[in-house]
């Protein structure tokens, strides 16, 4: 699977947001009506946790190390929505239908503030020497 850095999760958060059709206003589905999904089963098992869960999607789809994505994750329990995080989560994990389904369900400044984040903690958590 093809890692993504945080600058092009972000430009991705914001075009979603600048798109931010509901669901089933022209979206396409595929014909066999399932997921759209490259990712093809390739996210990370977790334990469940909030901090675990975004963990290991920030290991799924960045090249961050271990350390940098626990880092994140904390940040992410503490900064962010519970929304905003399962929105990252999914977009982290390559759920494209749950990421179309809930950019329609968050505001356009929990979008804004879900796609800097990636970019301020990533920058906050190596300052602190967590890379």
């Amino acid at each position: 699977m093809k890692r993504l850095s945080p600058l092009a999760l972000l430009a991705a958060l914001i075009l979603a947001a600048c798109n931010n059709n509901a669901p089933g206003d022209g979206d396409a589905v595929p014909p066999d009506g399932g997921s759209d999904s490259a990712g093809g089963g390739d996210a990370v098992e977790t334990s469940g946790t909030p901090d675990d869960d975004f963990a290991a999607a920030c290991l799924n789809a960045t090249n961050n190390s271990p350390a940098l994505c626990e880092c994140m994750a904390e940040r992410a329990e503490d900064g962010l929505t519970g929304d905003a995080r399962e929105f990252l989560i999914a977009s982290m994990n390559d759920e494209n239908e749950r990421v179309m389904s809930m950019r329609g369900e968050l505001s356009v400044e929990e979008m804004s503030v879900a796609g800097m984040f990636l970019v301020n903690a990533s920058v906050e958590c190596a300052r602190e020497g967590r890379q």
